[in-house]
């Protein structure tokens, strides 16, 4: 039998899944009368029609040669996936720590677009789909923890801790109504507004708290010892990220042949 892209109209036949054979049979053509029909040069190209007019795809074995993905494609697609998502947290930090949480807000819209894109044009292997669904959900929280959080991230690993005297709160208008900040004055003097407002700032003026700070003042103090800050959003954020690594283990391990219609 002749050959067209590499492939005889019997390699045709063998790759064609249980399923496909059944829905063939069901309409007549079944293996033994396809066979009979392409053992002639006019018969191969009706044989060839019949499967495509029934937009019927072989399962071929699993090898680059057959056009088969494999795992190592899968793997080079999520390890770009994931460098993407470190270079997107990255930015985020950085953004948010060195400018504003707003602008770390408006780099994990772009970064979660980027990360979005990297996987959905990713190749079309088995799993692929939730795979990708629960590593964009990863991604998601992980990047709203890190653009919330990052400031105080900094301070817990770089920032120093000391007795602050809390301060008559500075008072601001928002949405109609007025609102207290917290304000504390650090042993050098200074006055600053804290990173976190307590609810409790304005009836306990003049008490000593503790706070830790940014030696070269780029971020607000913050309102607590070390240890306490980010104790929650660090392992949310860990936990997502662990999540996106099984995703894309897990896309890894299902990669296989691509399966018949």
């Amino acid at each position: 039998m002749a050959e067209r892209d590499g492939q005889t109209v019997s390699e045709l036949l063998d790759g064609l899944s249980a399923k496909t054979r059944k829905t063939l049979a069901h309409s007549g053509f079944d293996m033994p009368r396809l066979r009979e029909l392409a053992a002639t040069a006019p018969g191969e190209k009706q044989v060839r029609h019949i499967v495509t007019e029934f937009g019927l795809r072989p399962t071929l074995p699993f090898s680059p040669e057959a056009g088969a993905i494999t795992r190592r494609e899968v793997a080079i697609a999520w390890t770009r996936t994931l460098l993407g998502a470190l270079l997107g947290l990255a930015a985020i930090m950085t953004a948010s720590i060195l400018v504003d949480r707003l602008l770390g807000l408006f780099v994990g819209v772009l970064a979660g677009m980027g990360v979005m894109a990297l996987l959905l044009t990713g190749p079309q292997s088995r799993g692929r789909e939730l795979a990708a669904l629960v590593g964009l959900a990863a991604v998601a929280v992980l990047y709203f923890t890190a653009f919330m959080n990052a400031p105080q991230w900094y301070l817990a690993v770089r920032g120093k801790q000391v007795s602050a005297v809390l301060q008559p709160p500075l008072r601001t208008w928002s949405h109609g109504s007025r609102v207290a900040h917290c304000r504390v004055r650090l042993p050098d003097g200074t006055v600053h507004r804290v990173d976190q407002d307590d609810a409790t700032c304005a009836s306990r003026v003049g008490a000593t708290v503790p706070v830790v700070y940014d030696p070269h003042h780029r971020l607000a103090p913050a309102l607590g010892r070390k240890a306490t800050l980010g104790r929650l959003s660090r392992p949310v954020a860990g936990t997502s990220a662990a999540l996106l690594l099984a995703a894309a283990g897990g896309a890894v391990l299902a990669a296989g042949r691509r399966g018949g219609i």
